[in-house]
Protein backbone atom coordinates (compact mmCIF):
# COMPACT_ATOMS: atom_id res chain seq x y z
CA UNK A 1 0.00 0.00 0.00
CA UNK A 2 1.30 3.79 -0.75
CA UNK A 3 1.23 5.67 2.24
CA UNK A 4 2.43 9.07 1.04
CA UNK A 5 2.76 9.97 5.19
CA UNK A 6 5.15 7.15 5.58
CA UNK A 7 8.49 9.46 4.85
CA UNK A 8 8.96 11.92 7.77
CA UNK A 9 8.58 15.60 6.77
CA UNK A 10 11.53 18.08 6.86
CA UNK A 11 11.63 20.75 10.04
CA UNK A 12 10.33 23.80 9.17
CA UNK A 13 10.93 25.20 12.76
CA UNK A 14 10.56 28.73 13.33
CA UNK A 15 14.85 30.55 12.99
CA UNK A 16 16.31 30.02 15.96
CA UNK A 17 17.77 33.00 17.84
CA UNK A 18 21.08 34.82 16.48
CA UNK A 19 24.21 34.86 17.45
CA UNK A 20 24.34 38.76 17.46
CA UNK A 21 22.23 42.00 17.93
CA UNK A 22 20.70 44.57 15.72
CA UNK A 23 23.43 46.73 16.90
CA UNK A 24 26.11 44.36 16.34
CA UNK A 25 25.10 44.03 12.61
CA UNK A 26 24.14 47.74 12.23
CA UNK A 27 27.72 48.79 13.38
CA UNK A 28 29.30 45.88 11.18
CA UNK A 29 27.21 47.32 8.09
CA UNK A 30 28.41 51.54 9.35
CA UNK A 31 31.98 49.96 9.11
CA UNK A 32 31.97 48.17 6.25
CA UNK A 33 29.89 51.23 4.38
CA UNK A 34 32.64 53.65 5.46
CA UNK A 35 35.74 51.52 5.17
CA UNK A 36 34.93 48.87 2.54
CA UNK A 37 36.91 49.43 -0.86
CA UNK A 38 36.86 47.49 -4.61
CA UNK A 39 32.91 48.10 -5.32
CA UNK A 40 29.87 46.03 -4.89
CA UNK A 41 31.26 42.07 -5.77
CA UNK A 42 33.83 42.71 -3.17
CA UNK A 43 31.91 44.43 -0.83
CA UNK A 44 29.50 41.10 -0.90
CA UNK A 45 32.61 39.14 -0.66
CA UNK A 46 33.91 40.93 2.89
CA UNK A 47 30.19 40.35 3.99
CA UNK A 48 30.24 36.55 3.10
CA UNK A 49 33.88 36.09 4.42
CA UNK A 50 33.01 38.35 7.98
CA UNK A 51 29.24 37.24 8.48
CA UNK A 52 29.41 33.53 7.39
CA UNK A 53 32.40 32.04 7.26
CA UNK A 54 33.89 33.93 10.34
CA UNK A 55 31.64 34.99 12.55
CA UNK A 56 28.83 32.80 11.87
CA UNK A 57 26.15 35.17 12.23
CA UNK A 58 24.31 34.32 8.98
CA UNK A 59 24.35 31.00 7.71
CA UNK A 60 25.25 29.93 4.00
CA UNK A 61 21.99 28.93 2.66
CA UNK A 62 20.60 32.73 4.21
CA UNK A 63 23.37 34.47 2.63
CA UNK A 64 23.14 32.73 -1.09
CA UNK A 65 19.35 33.68 -0.66
CA UNK A 66 19.94 37.07 -0.60
CA UNK A 67 22.37 37.34 -2.74
CA UNK A 68 20.44 35.55 -5.34
CA UNK A 69 17.65 37.85 -4.84
CA UNK A 70 19.68 40.62 -4.72
CA UNK A 71 21.17 39.97 -8.16
CA UNK A 72 17.68 39.61 -9.79
CA UNK A 73 17.08 43.61 -8.47
CA UNK A 74 18.09 46.35 -10.34
CA UNK A 75 19.72 48.42 -8.39
CA UNK A 76 23.15 48.22 -5.71
CA UNK A 77 24.33 44.88 -5.17
CA UNK A 78 25.83 45.11 -2.06
CA UNK A 79 23.17 47.99 -0.10
CA UNK A 80 20.41 45.18 -1.26
CA UNK A 81 22.45 42.13 0.53
CA UNK A 82 22.62 44.53 3.24
CA UNK A 83 19.32 45.22 3.79
CA UNK A 84 18.44 41.37 3.52
CA UNK A 85 20.74 40.35 5.56
CA UNK A 86 19.47 43.07 8.02
CA UNK A 87 15.95 41.45 7.29
CA UNK A 88 16.71 37.76 8.15
CA UNK A 89 16.53 37.70 12.30
CA UNK A 90 15.53 41.03 12.42
CA UNK A 91 12.53 41.64 10.07
CA UNK A 92 11.72 45.50 9.34
CA UNK A 93 13.90 47.12 11.84
CA UNK A 94 16.68 45.36 11.11
CA UNK A 95 16.22 46.08 6.81
CA UNK A 96 15.68 49.71 7.49
CA UNK A 97 18.46 49.82 9.98
CA UNK A 98 21.16 47.85 8.19
CA UNK A 99 20.46 49.31 5.20
CA UNK A 100 21.20 53.37 6.21
CA UNK A 101 23.97 52.28 8.24
CA UNK A 102 25.57 50.82 4.95
CA UNK A 103 24.19 53.38 2.42
CA UNK A 104 24.58 56.31 4.66
CA UNK A 105 28.14 56.78 5.21
CA UNK A 106 28.87 57.36 1.31
CA UNK A 107 25.85 59.96 1.18
CA UNK A 108 27.52 61.83 3.95
CA UNK A 109 31.03 61.19 2.18
CA UNK A 110 29.46 63.14 -1.04
CA UNK A 111 27.52 66.05 0.73
CA UNK A 112 30.77 66.65 2.53
CA UNK A 113 32.79 66.47 -0.42
CA UNK A 114 30.57 68.96 -2.28
CA UNK A 115 30.61 71.81 0.15
CA UNK A 116 34.31 73.06 -1.45
CA UNK A 117 32.54 72.93 -4.67
CA UNK A 118 29.50 75.25 -3.89
CA UNK A 119 32.22 78.12 -4.27
CA UNK A 120 32.68 77.64 -7.45
CA UNK A 121 29.22 77.55 -9.03
CA UNK A 122 28.26 80.75 -10.15
CA UNK A 123 31.42 81.72 -11.19
CA UNK A 124 33.27 81.97 -14.33
CA UNK A 125 36.65 82.68 -15.45
CA UNK A 126 36.51 85.02 -18.78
Amino acid sequence: MNDLNATAAPDVSAPSAPRYTLWQLVRYMLRLGTLGFGGPVALVGYMYRDLVEQRHWISDPDYKEGMALAQLMPGPLAAQLAIYLGYIHFRLWGATLAGLAFVLPSFVMVVVDSFPKLGHFGTHSR
